[in-house]
């Protein structure tokens, strides 16, 4: 049997907002794993955010364009000027948001925006092939690594911001009685996020409670932007059904989105189908 036009693009809809919602799920998920031990988990939930992201702002982007042209959808051309530029996603959203009455506001703190900017220099390639472009010329290579991007403008923030002195003084005091106790035959040898070497049993101590303590915060403030963009999806979903175009209801897609902070910060794995 065949499928309408209006079908296949009413399951295209559902299909590319099941790839966004769970896109930045699994990045939330996966970022979590994340560590000066265990780098390759950056990269992952890299890619899967800013494909997510992207996916959930172009996805915007077409709603809107459909709405203000009775129906008609952006060419292939159009999204293309956009390319991965998380920012002016993001801008555009924003402004789709206000133009249509829309509640949602974007997520713009210092951390929010150091998100972002990591995120969208992966996308864009400008971080993404950092290592080979690294050992190929080590001189032309004027990013920081996305790791060290990160750290620098997402971790370190929320260091300053939520990892209380209090905790802070407990986890290197207990990071110290670890080097005393093991430090004189114990062999350490890692590299941190920015490249630094960690060749003691206090510093990989220290840094693995650091680390253990930013994680939450981190997957807290990566999930506002499903919040927001599922807020955002969802209103121009049943903007468009009202004006009779054959769009689904994008709620369900990112409902796990509309938990509160706490539970952002206490849940590790996310996903839209459990």
């Amino acid at each position: 049997m065949s499928t309408s036009q209006d079908d296949a693009g009413f399951v295209a809809l559902l299909n590319e907002a099941a790839l966004a919602a769970e896109a930045v799920a699994f990045g939330a998920t996966v970022l979590g794993r994340a560590n000066y031990a265990q780098k390759g988990y950056y990269a992952q939930a890299f890619f899967s955010l800013s494909v997510g992201l992207e996916r959930c702002g172009k996805l915007a982007l077409a709603l809107d364009h459909a709405l203000d042209s009775g129906g008609s959808f952006p060419s292939k051309k159009t999204l293309m000027t956009y390319g991965h530029d998380l920012g002016k996603l993001l801008a555009k959203a924003d402004a789709t948001a206000k133009k249509w009455g829309f509640p949602a506001q974007r997520p713009a703190t210092a951390i929010h925006d150091g998100i972002v900017s990591t995120l969208s220099n992966f996308a864009t390639n400008v971080t993404r092939y950092y290592n080979l472009e690294f050992i190929a010329d080590p001189s032309a290579t004027s990013q920081d690594s996305p790791a060290a991007a990160w750290y620098q403008k997402v971790s370190q923030p929320i260091v300053v911001a939520h990892y209380g002195t209090e905790r802070r003084k407990k986890d290197e005091a207990k990071a110290q009685a670890v080097e005393a106790m093991t430090g004189a035959f114990t062999s350490v040898r890692f590299y941190s996020e920015e490249g630094d070497l960690i060749n003691s049993v206090f510093e990989g101590s220290r840094r693995t409670a650091e680390r253990d303590a930013v994680v939450p915060w981190e997957r807290m403030y990566v999930m506002h932007f499903g919040r927001y963009f599922g807020s955002v999806l969802s209103d121009l979903a049943d903007q468009a059904r009202s004006a009779g175009l054959p769009v689904p209801h994008l709620s369900e897609f990112f409902a796990i989105f509309n938990n509160d902070d706490s539970c952002f910060r206490g849940r590790k794995t996310w996903s839209i189908y459990a």
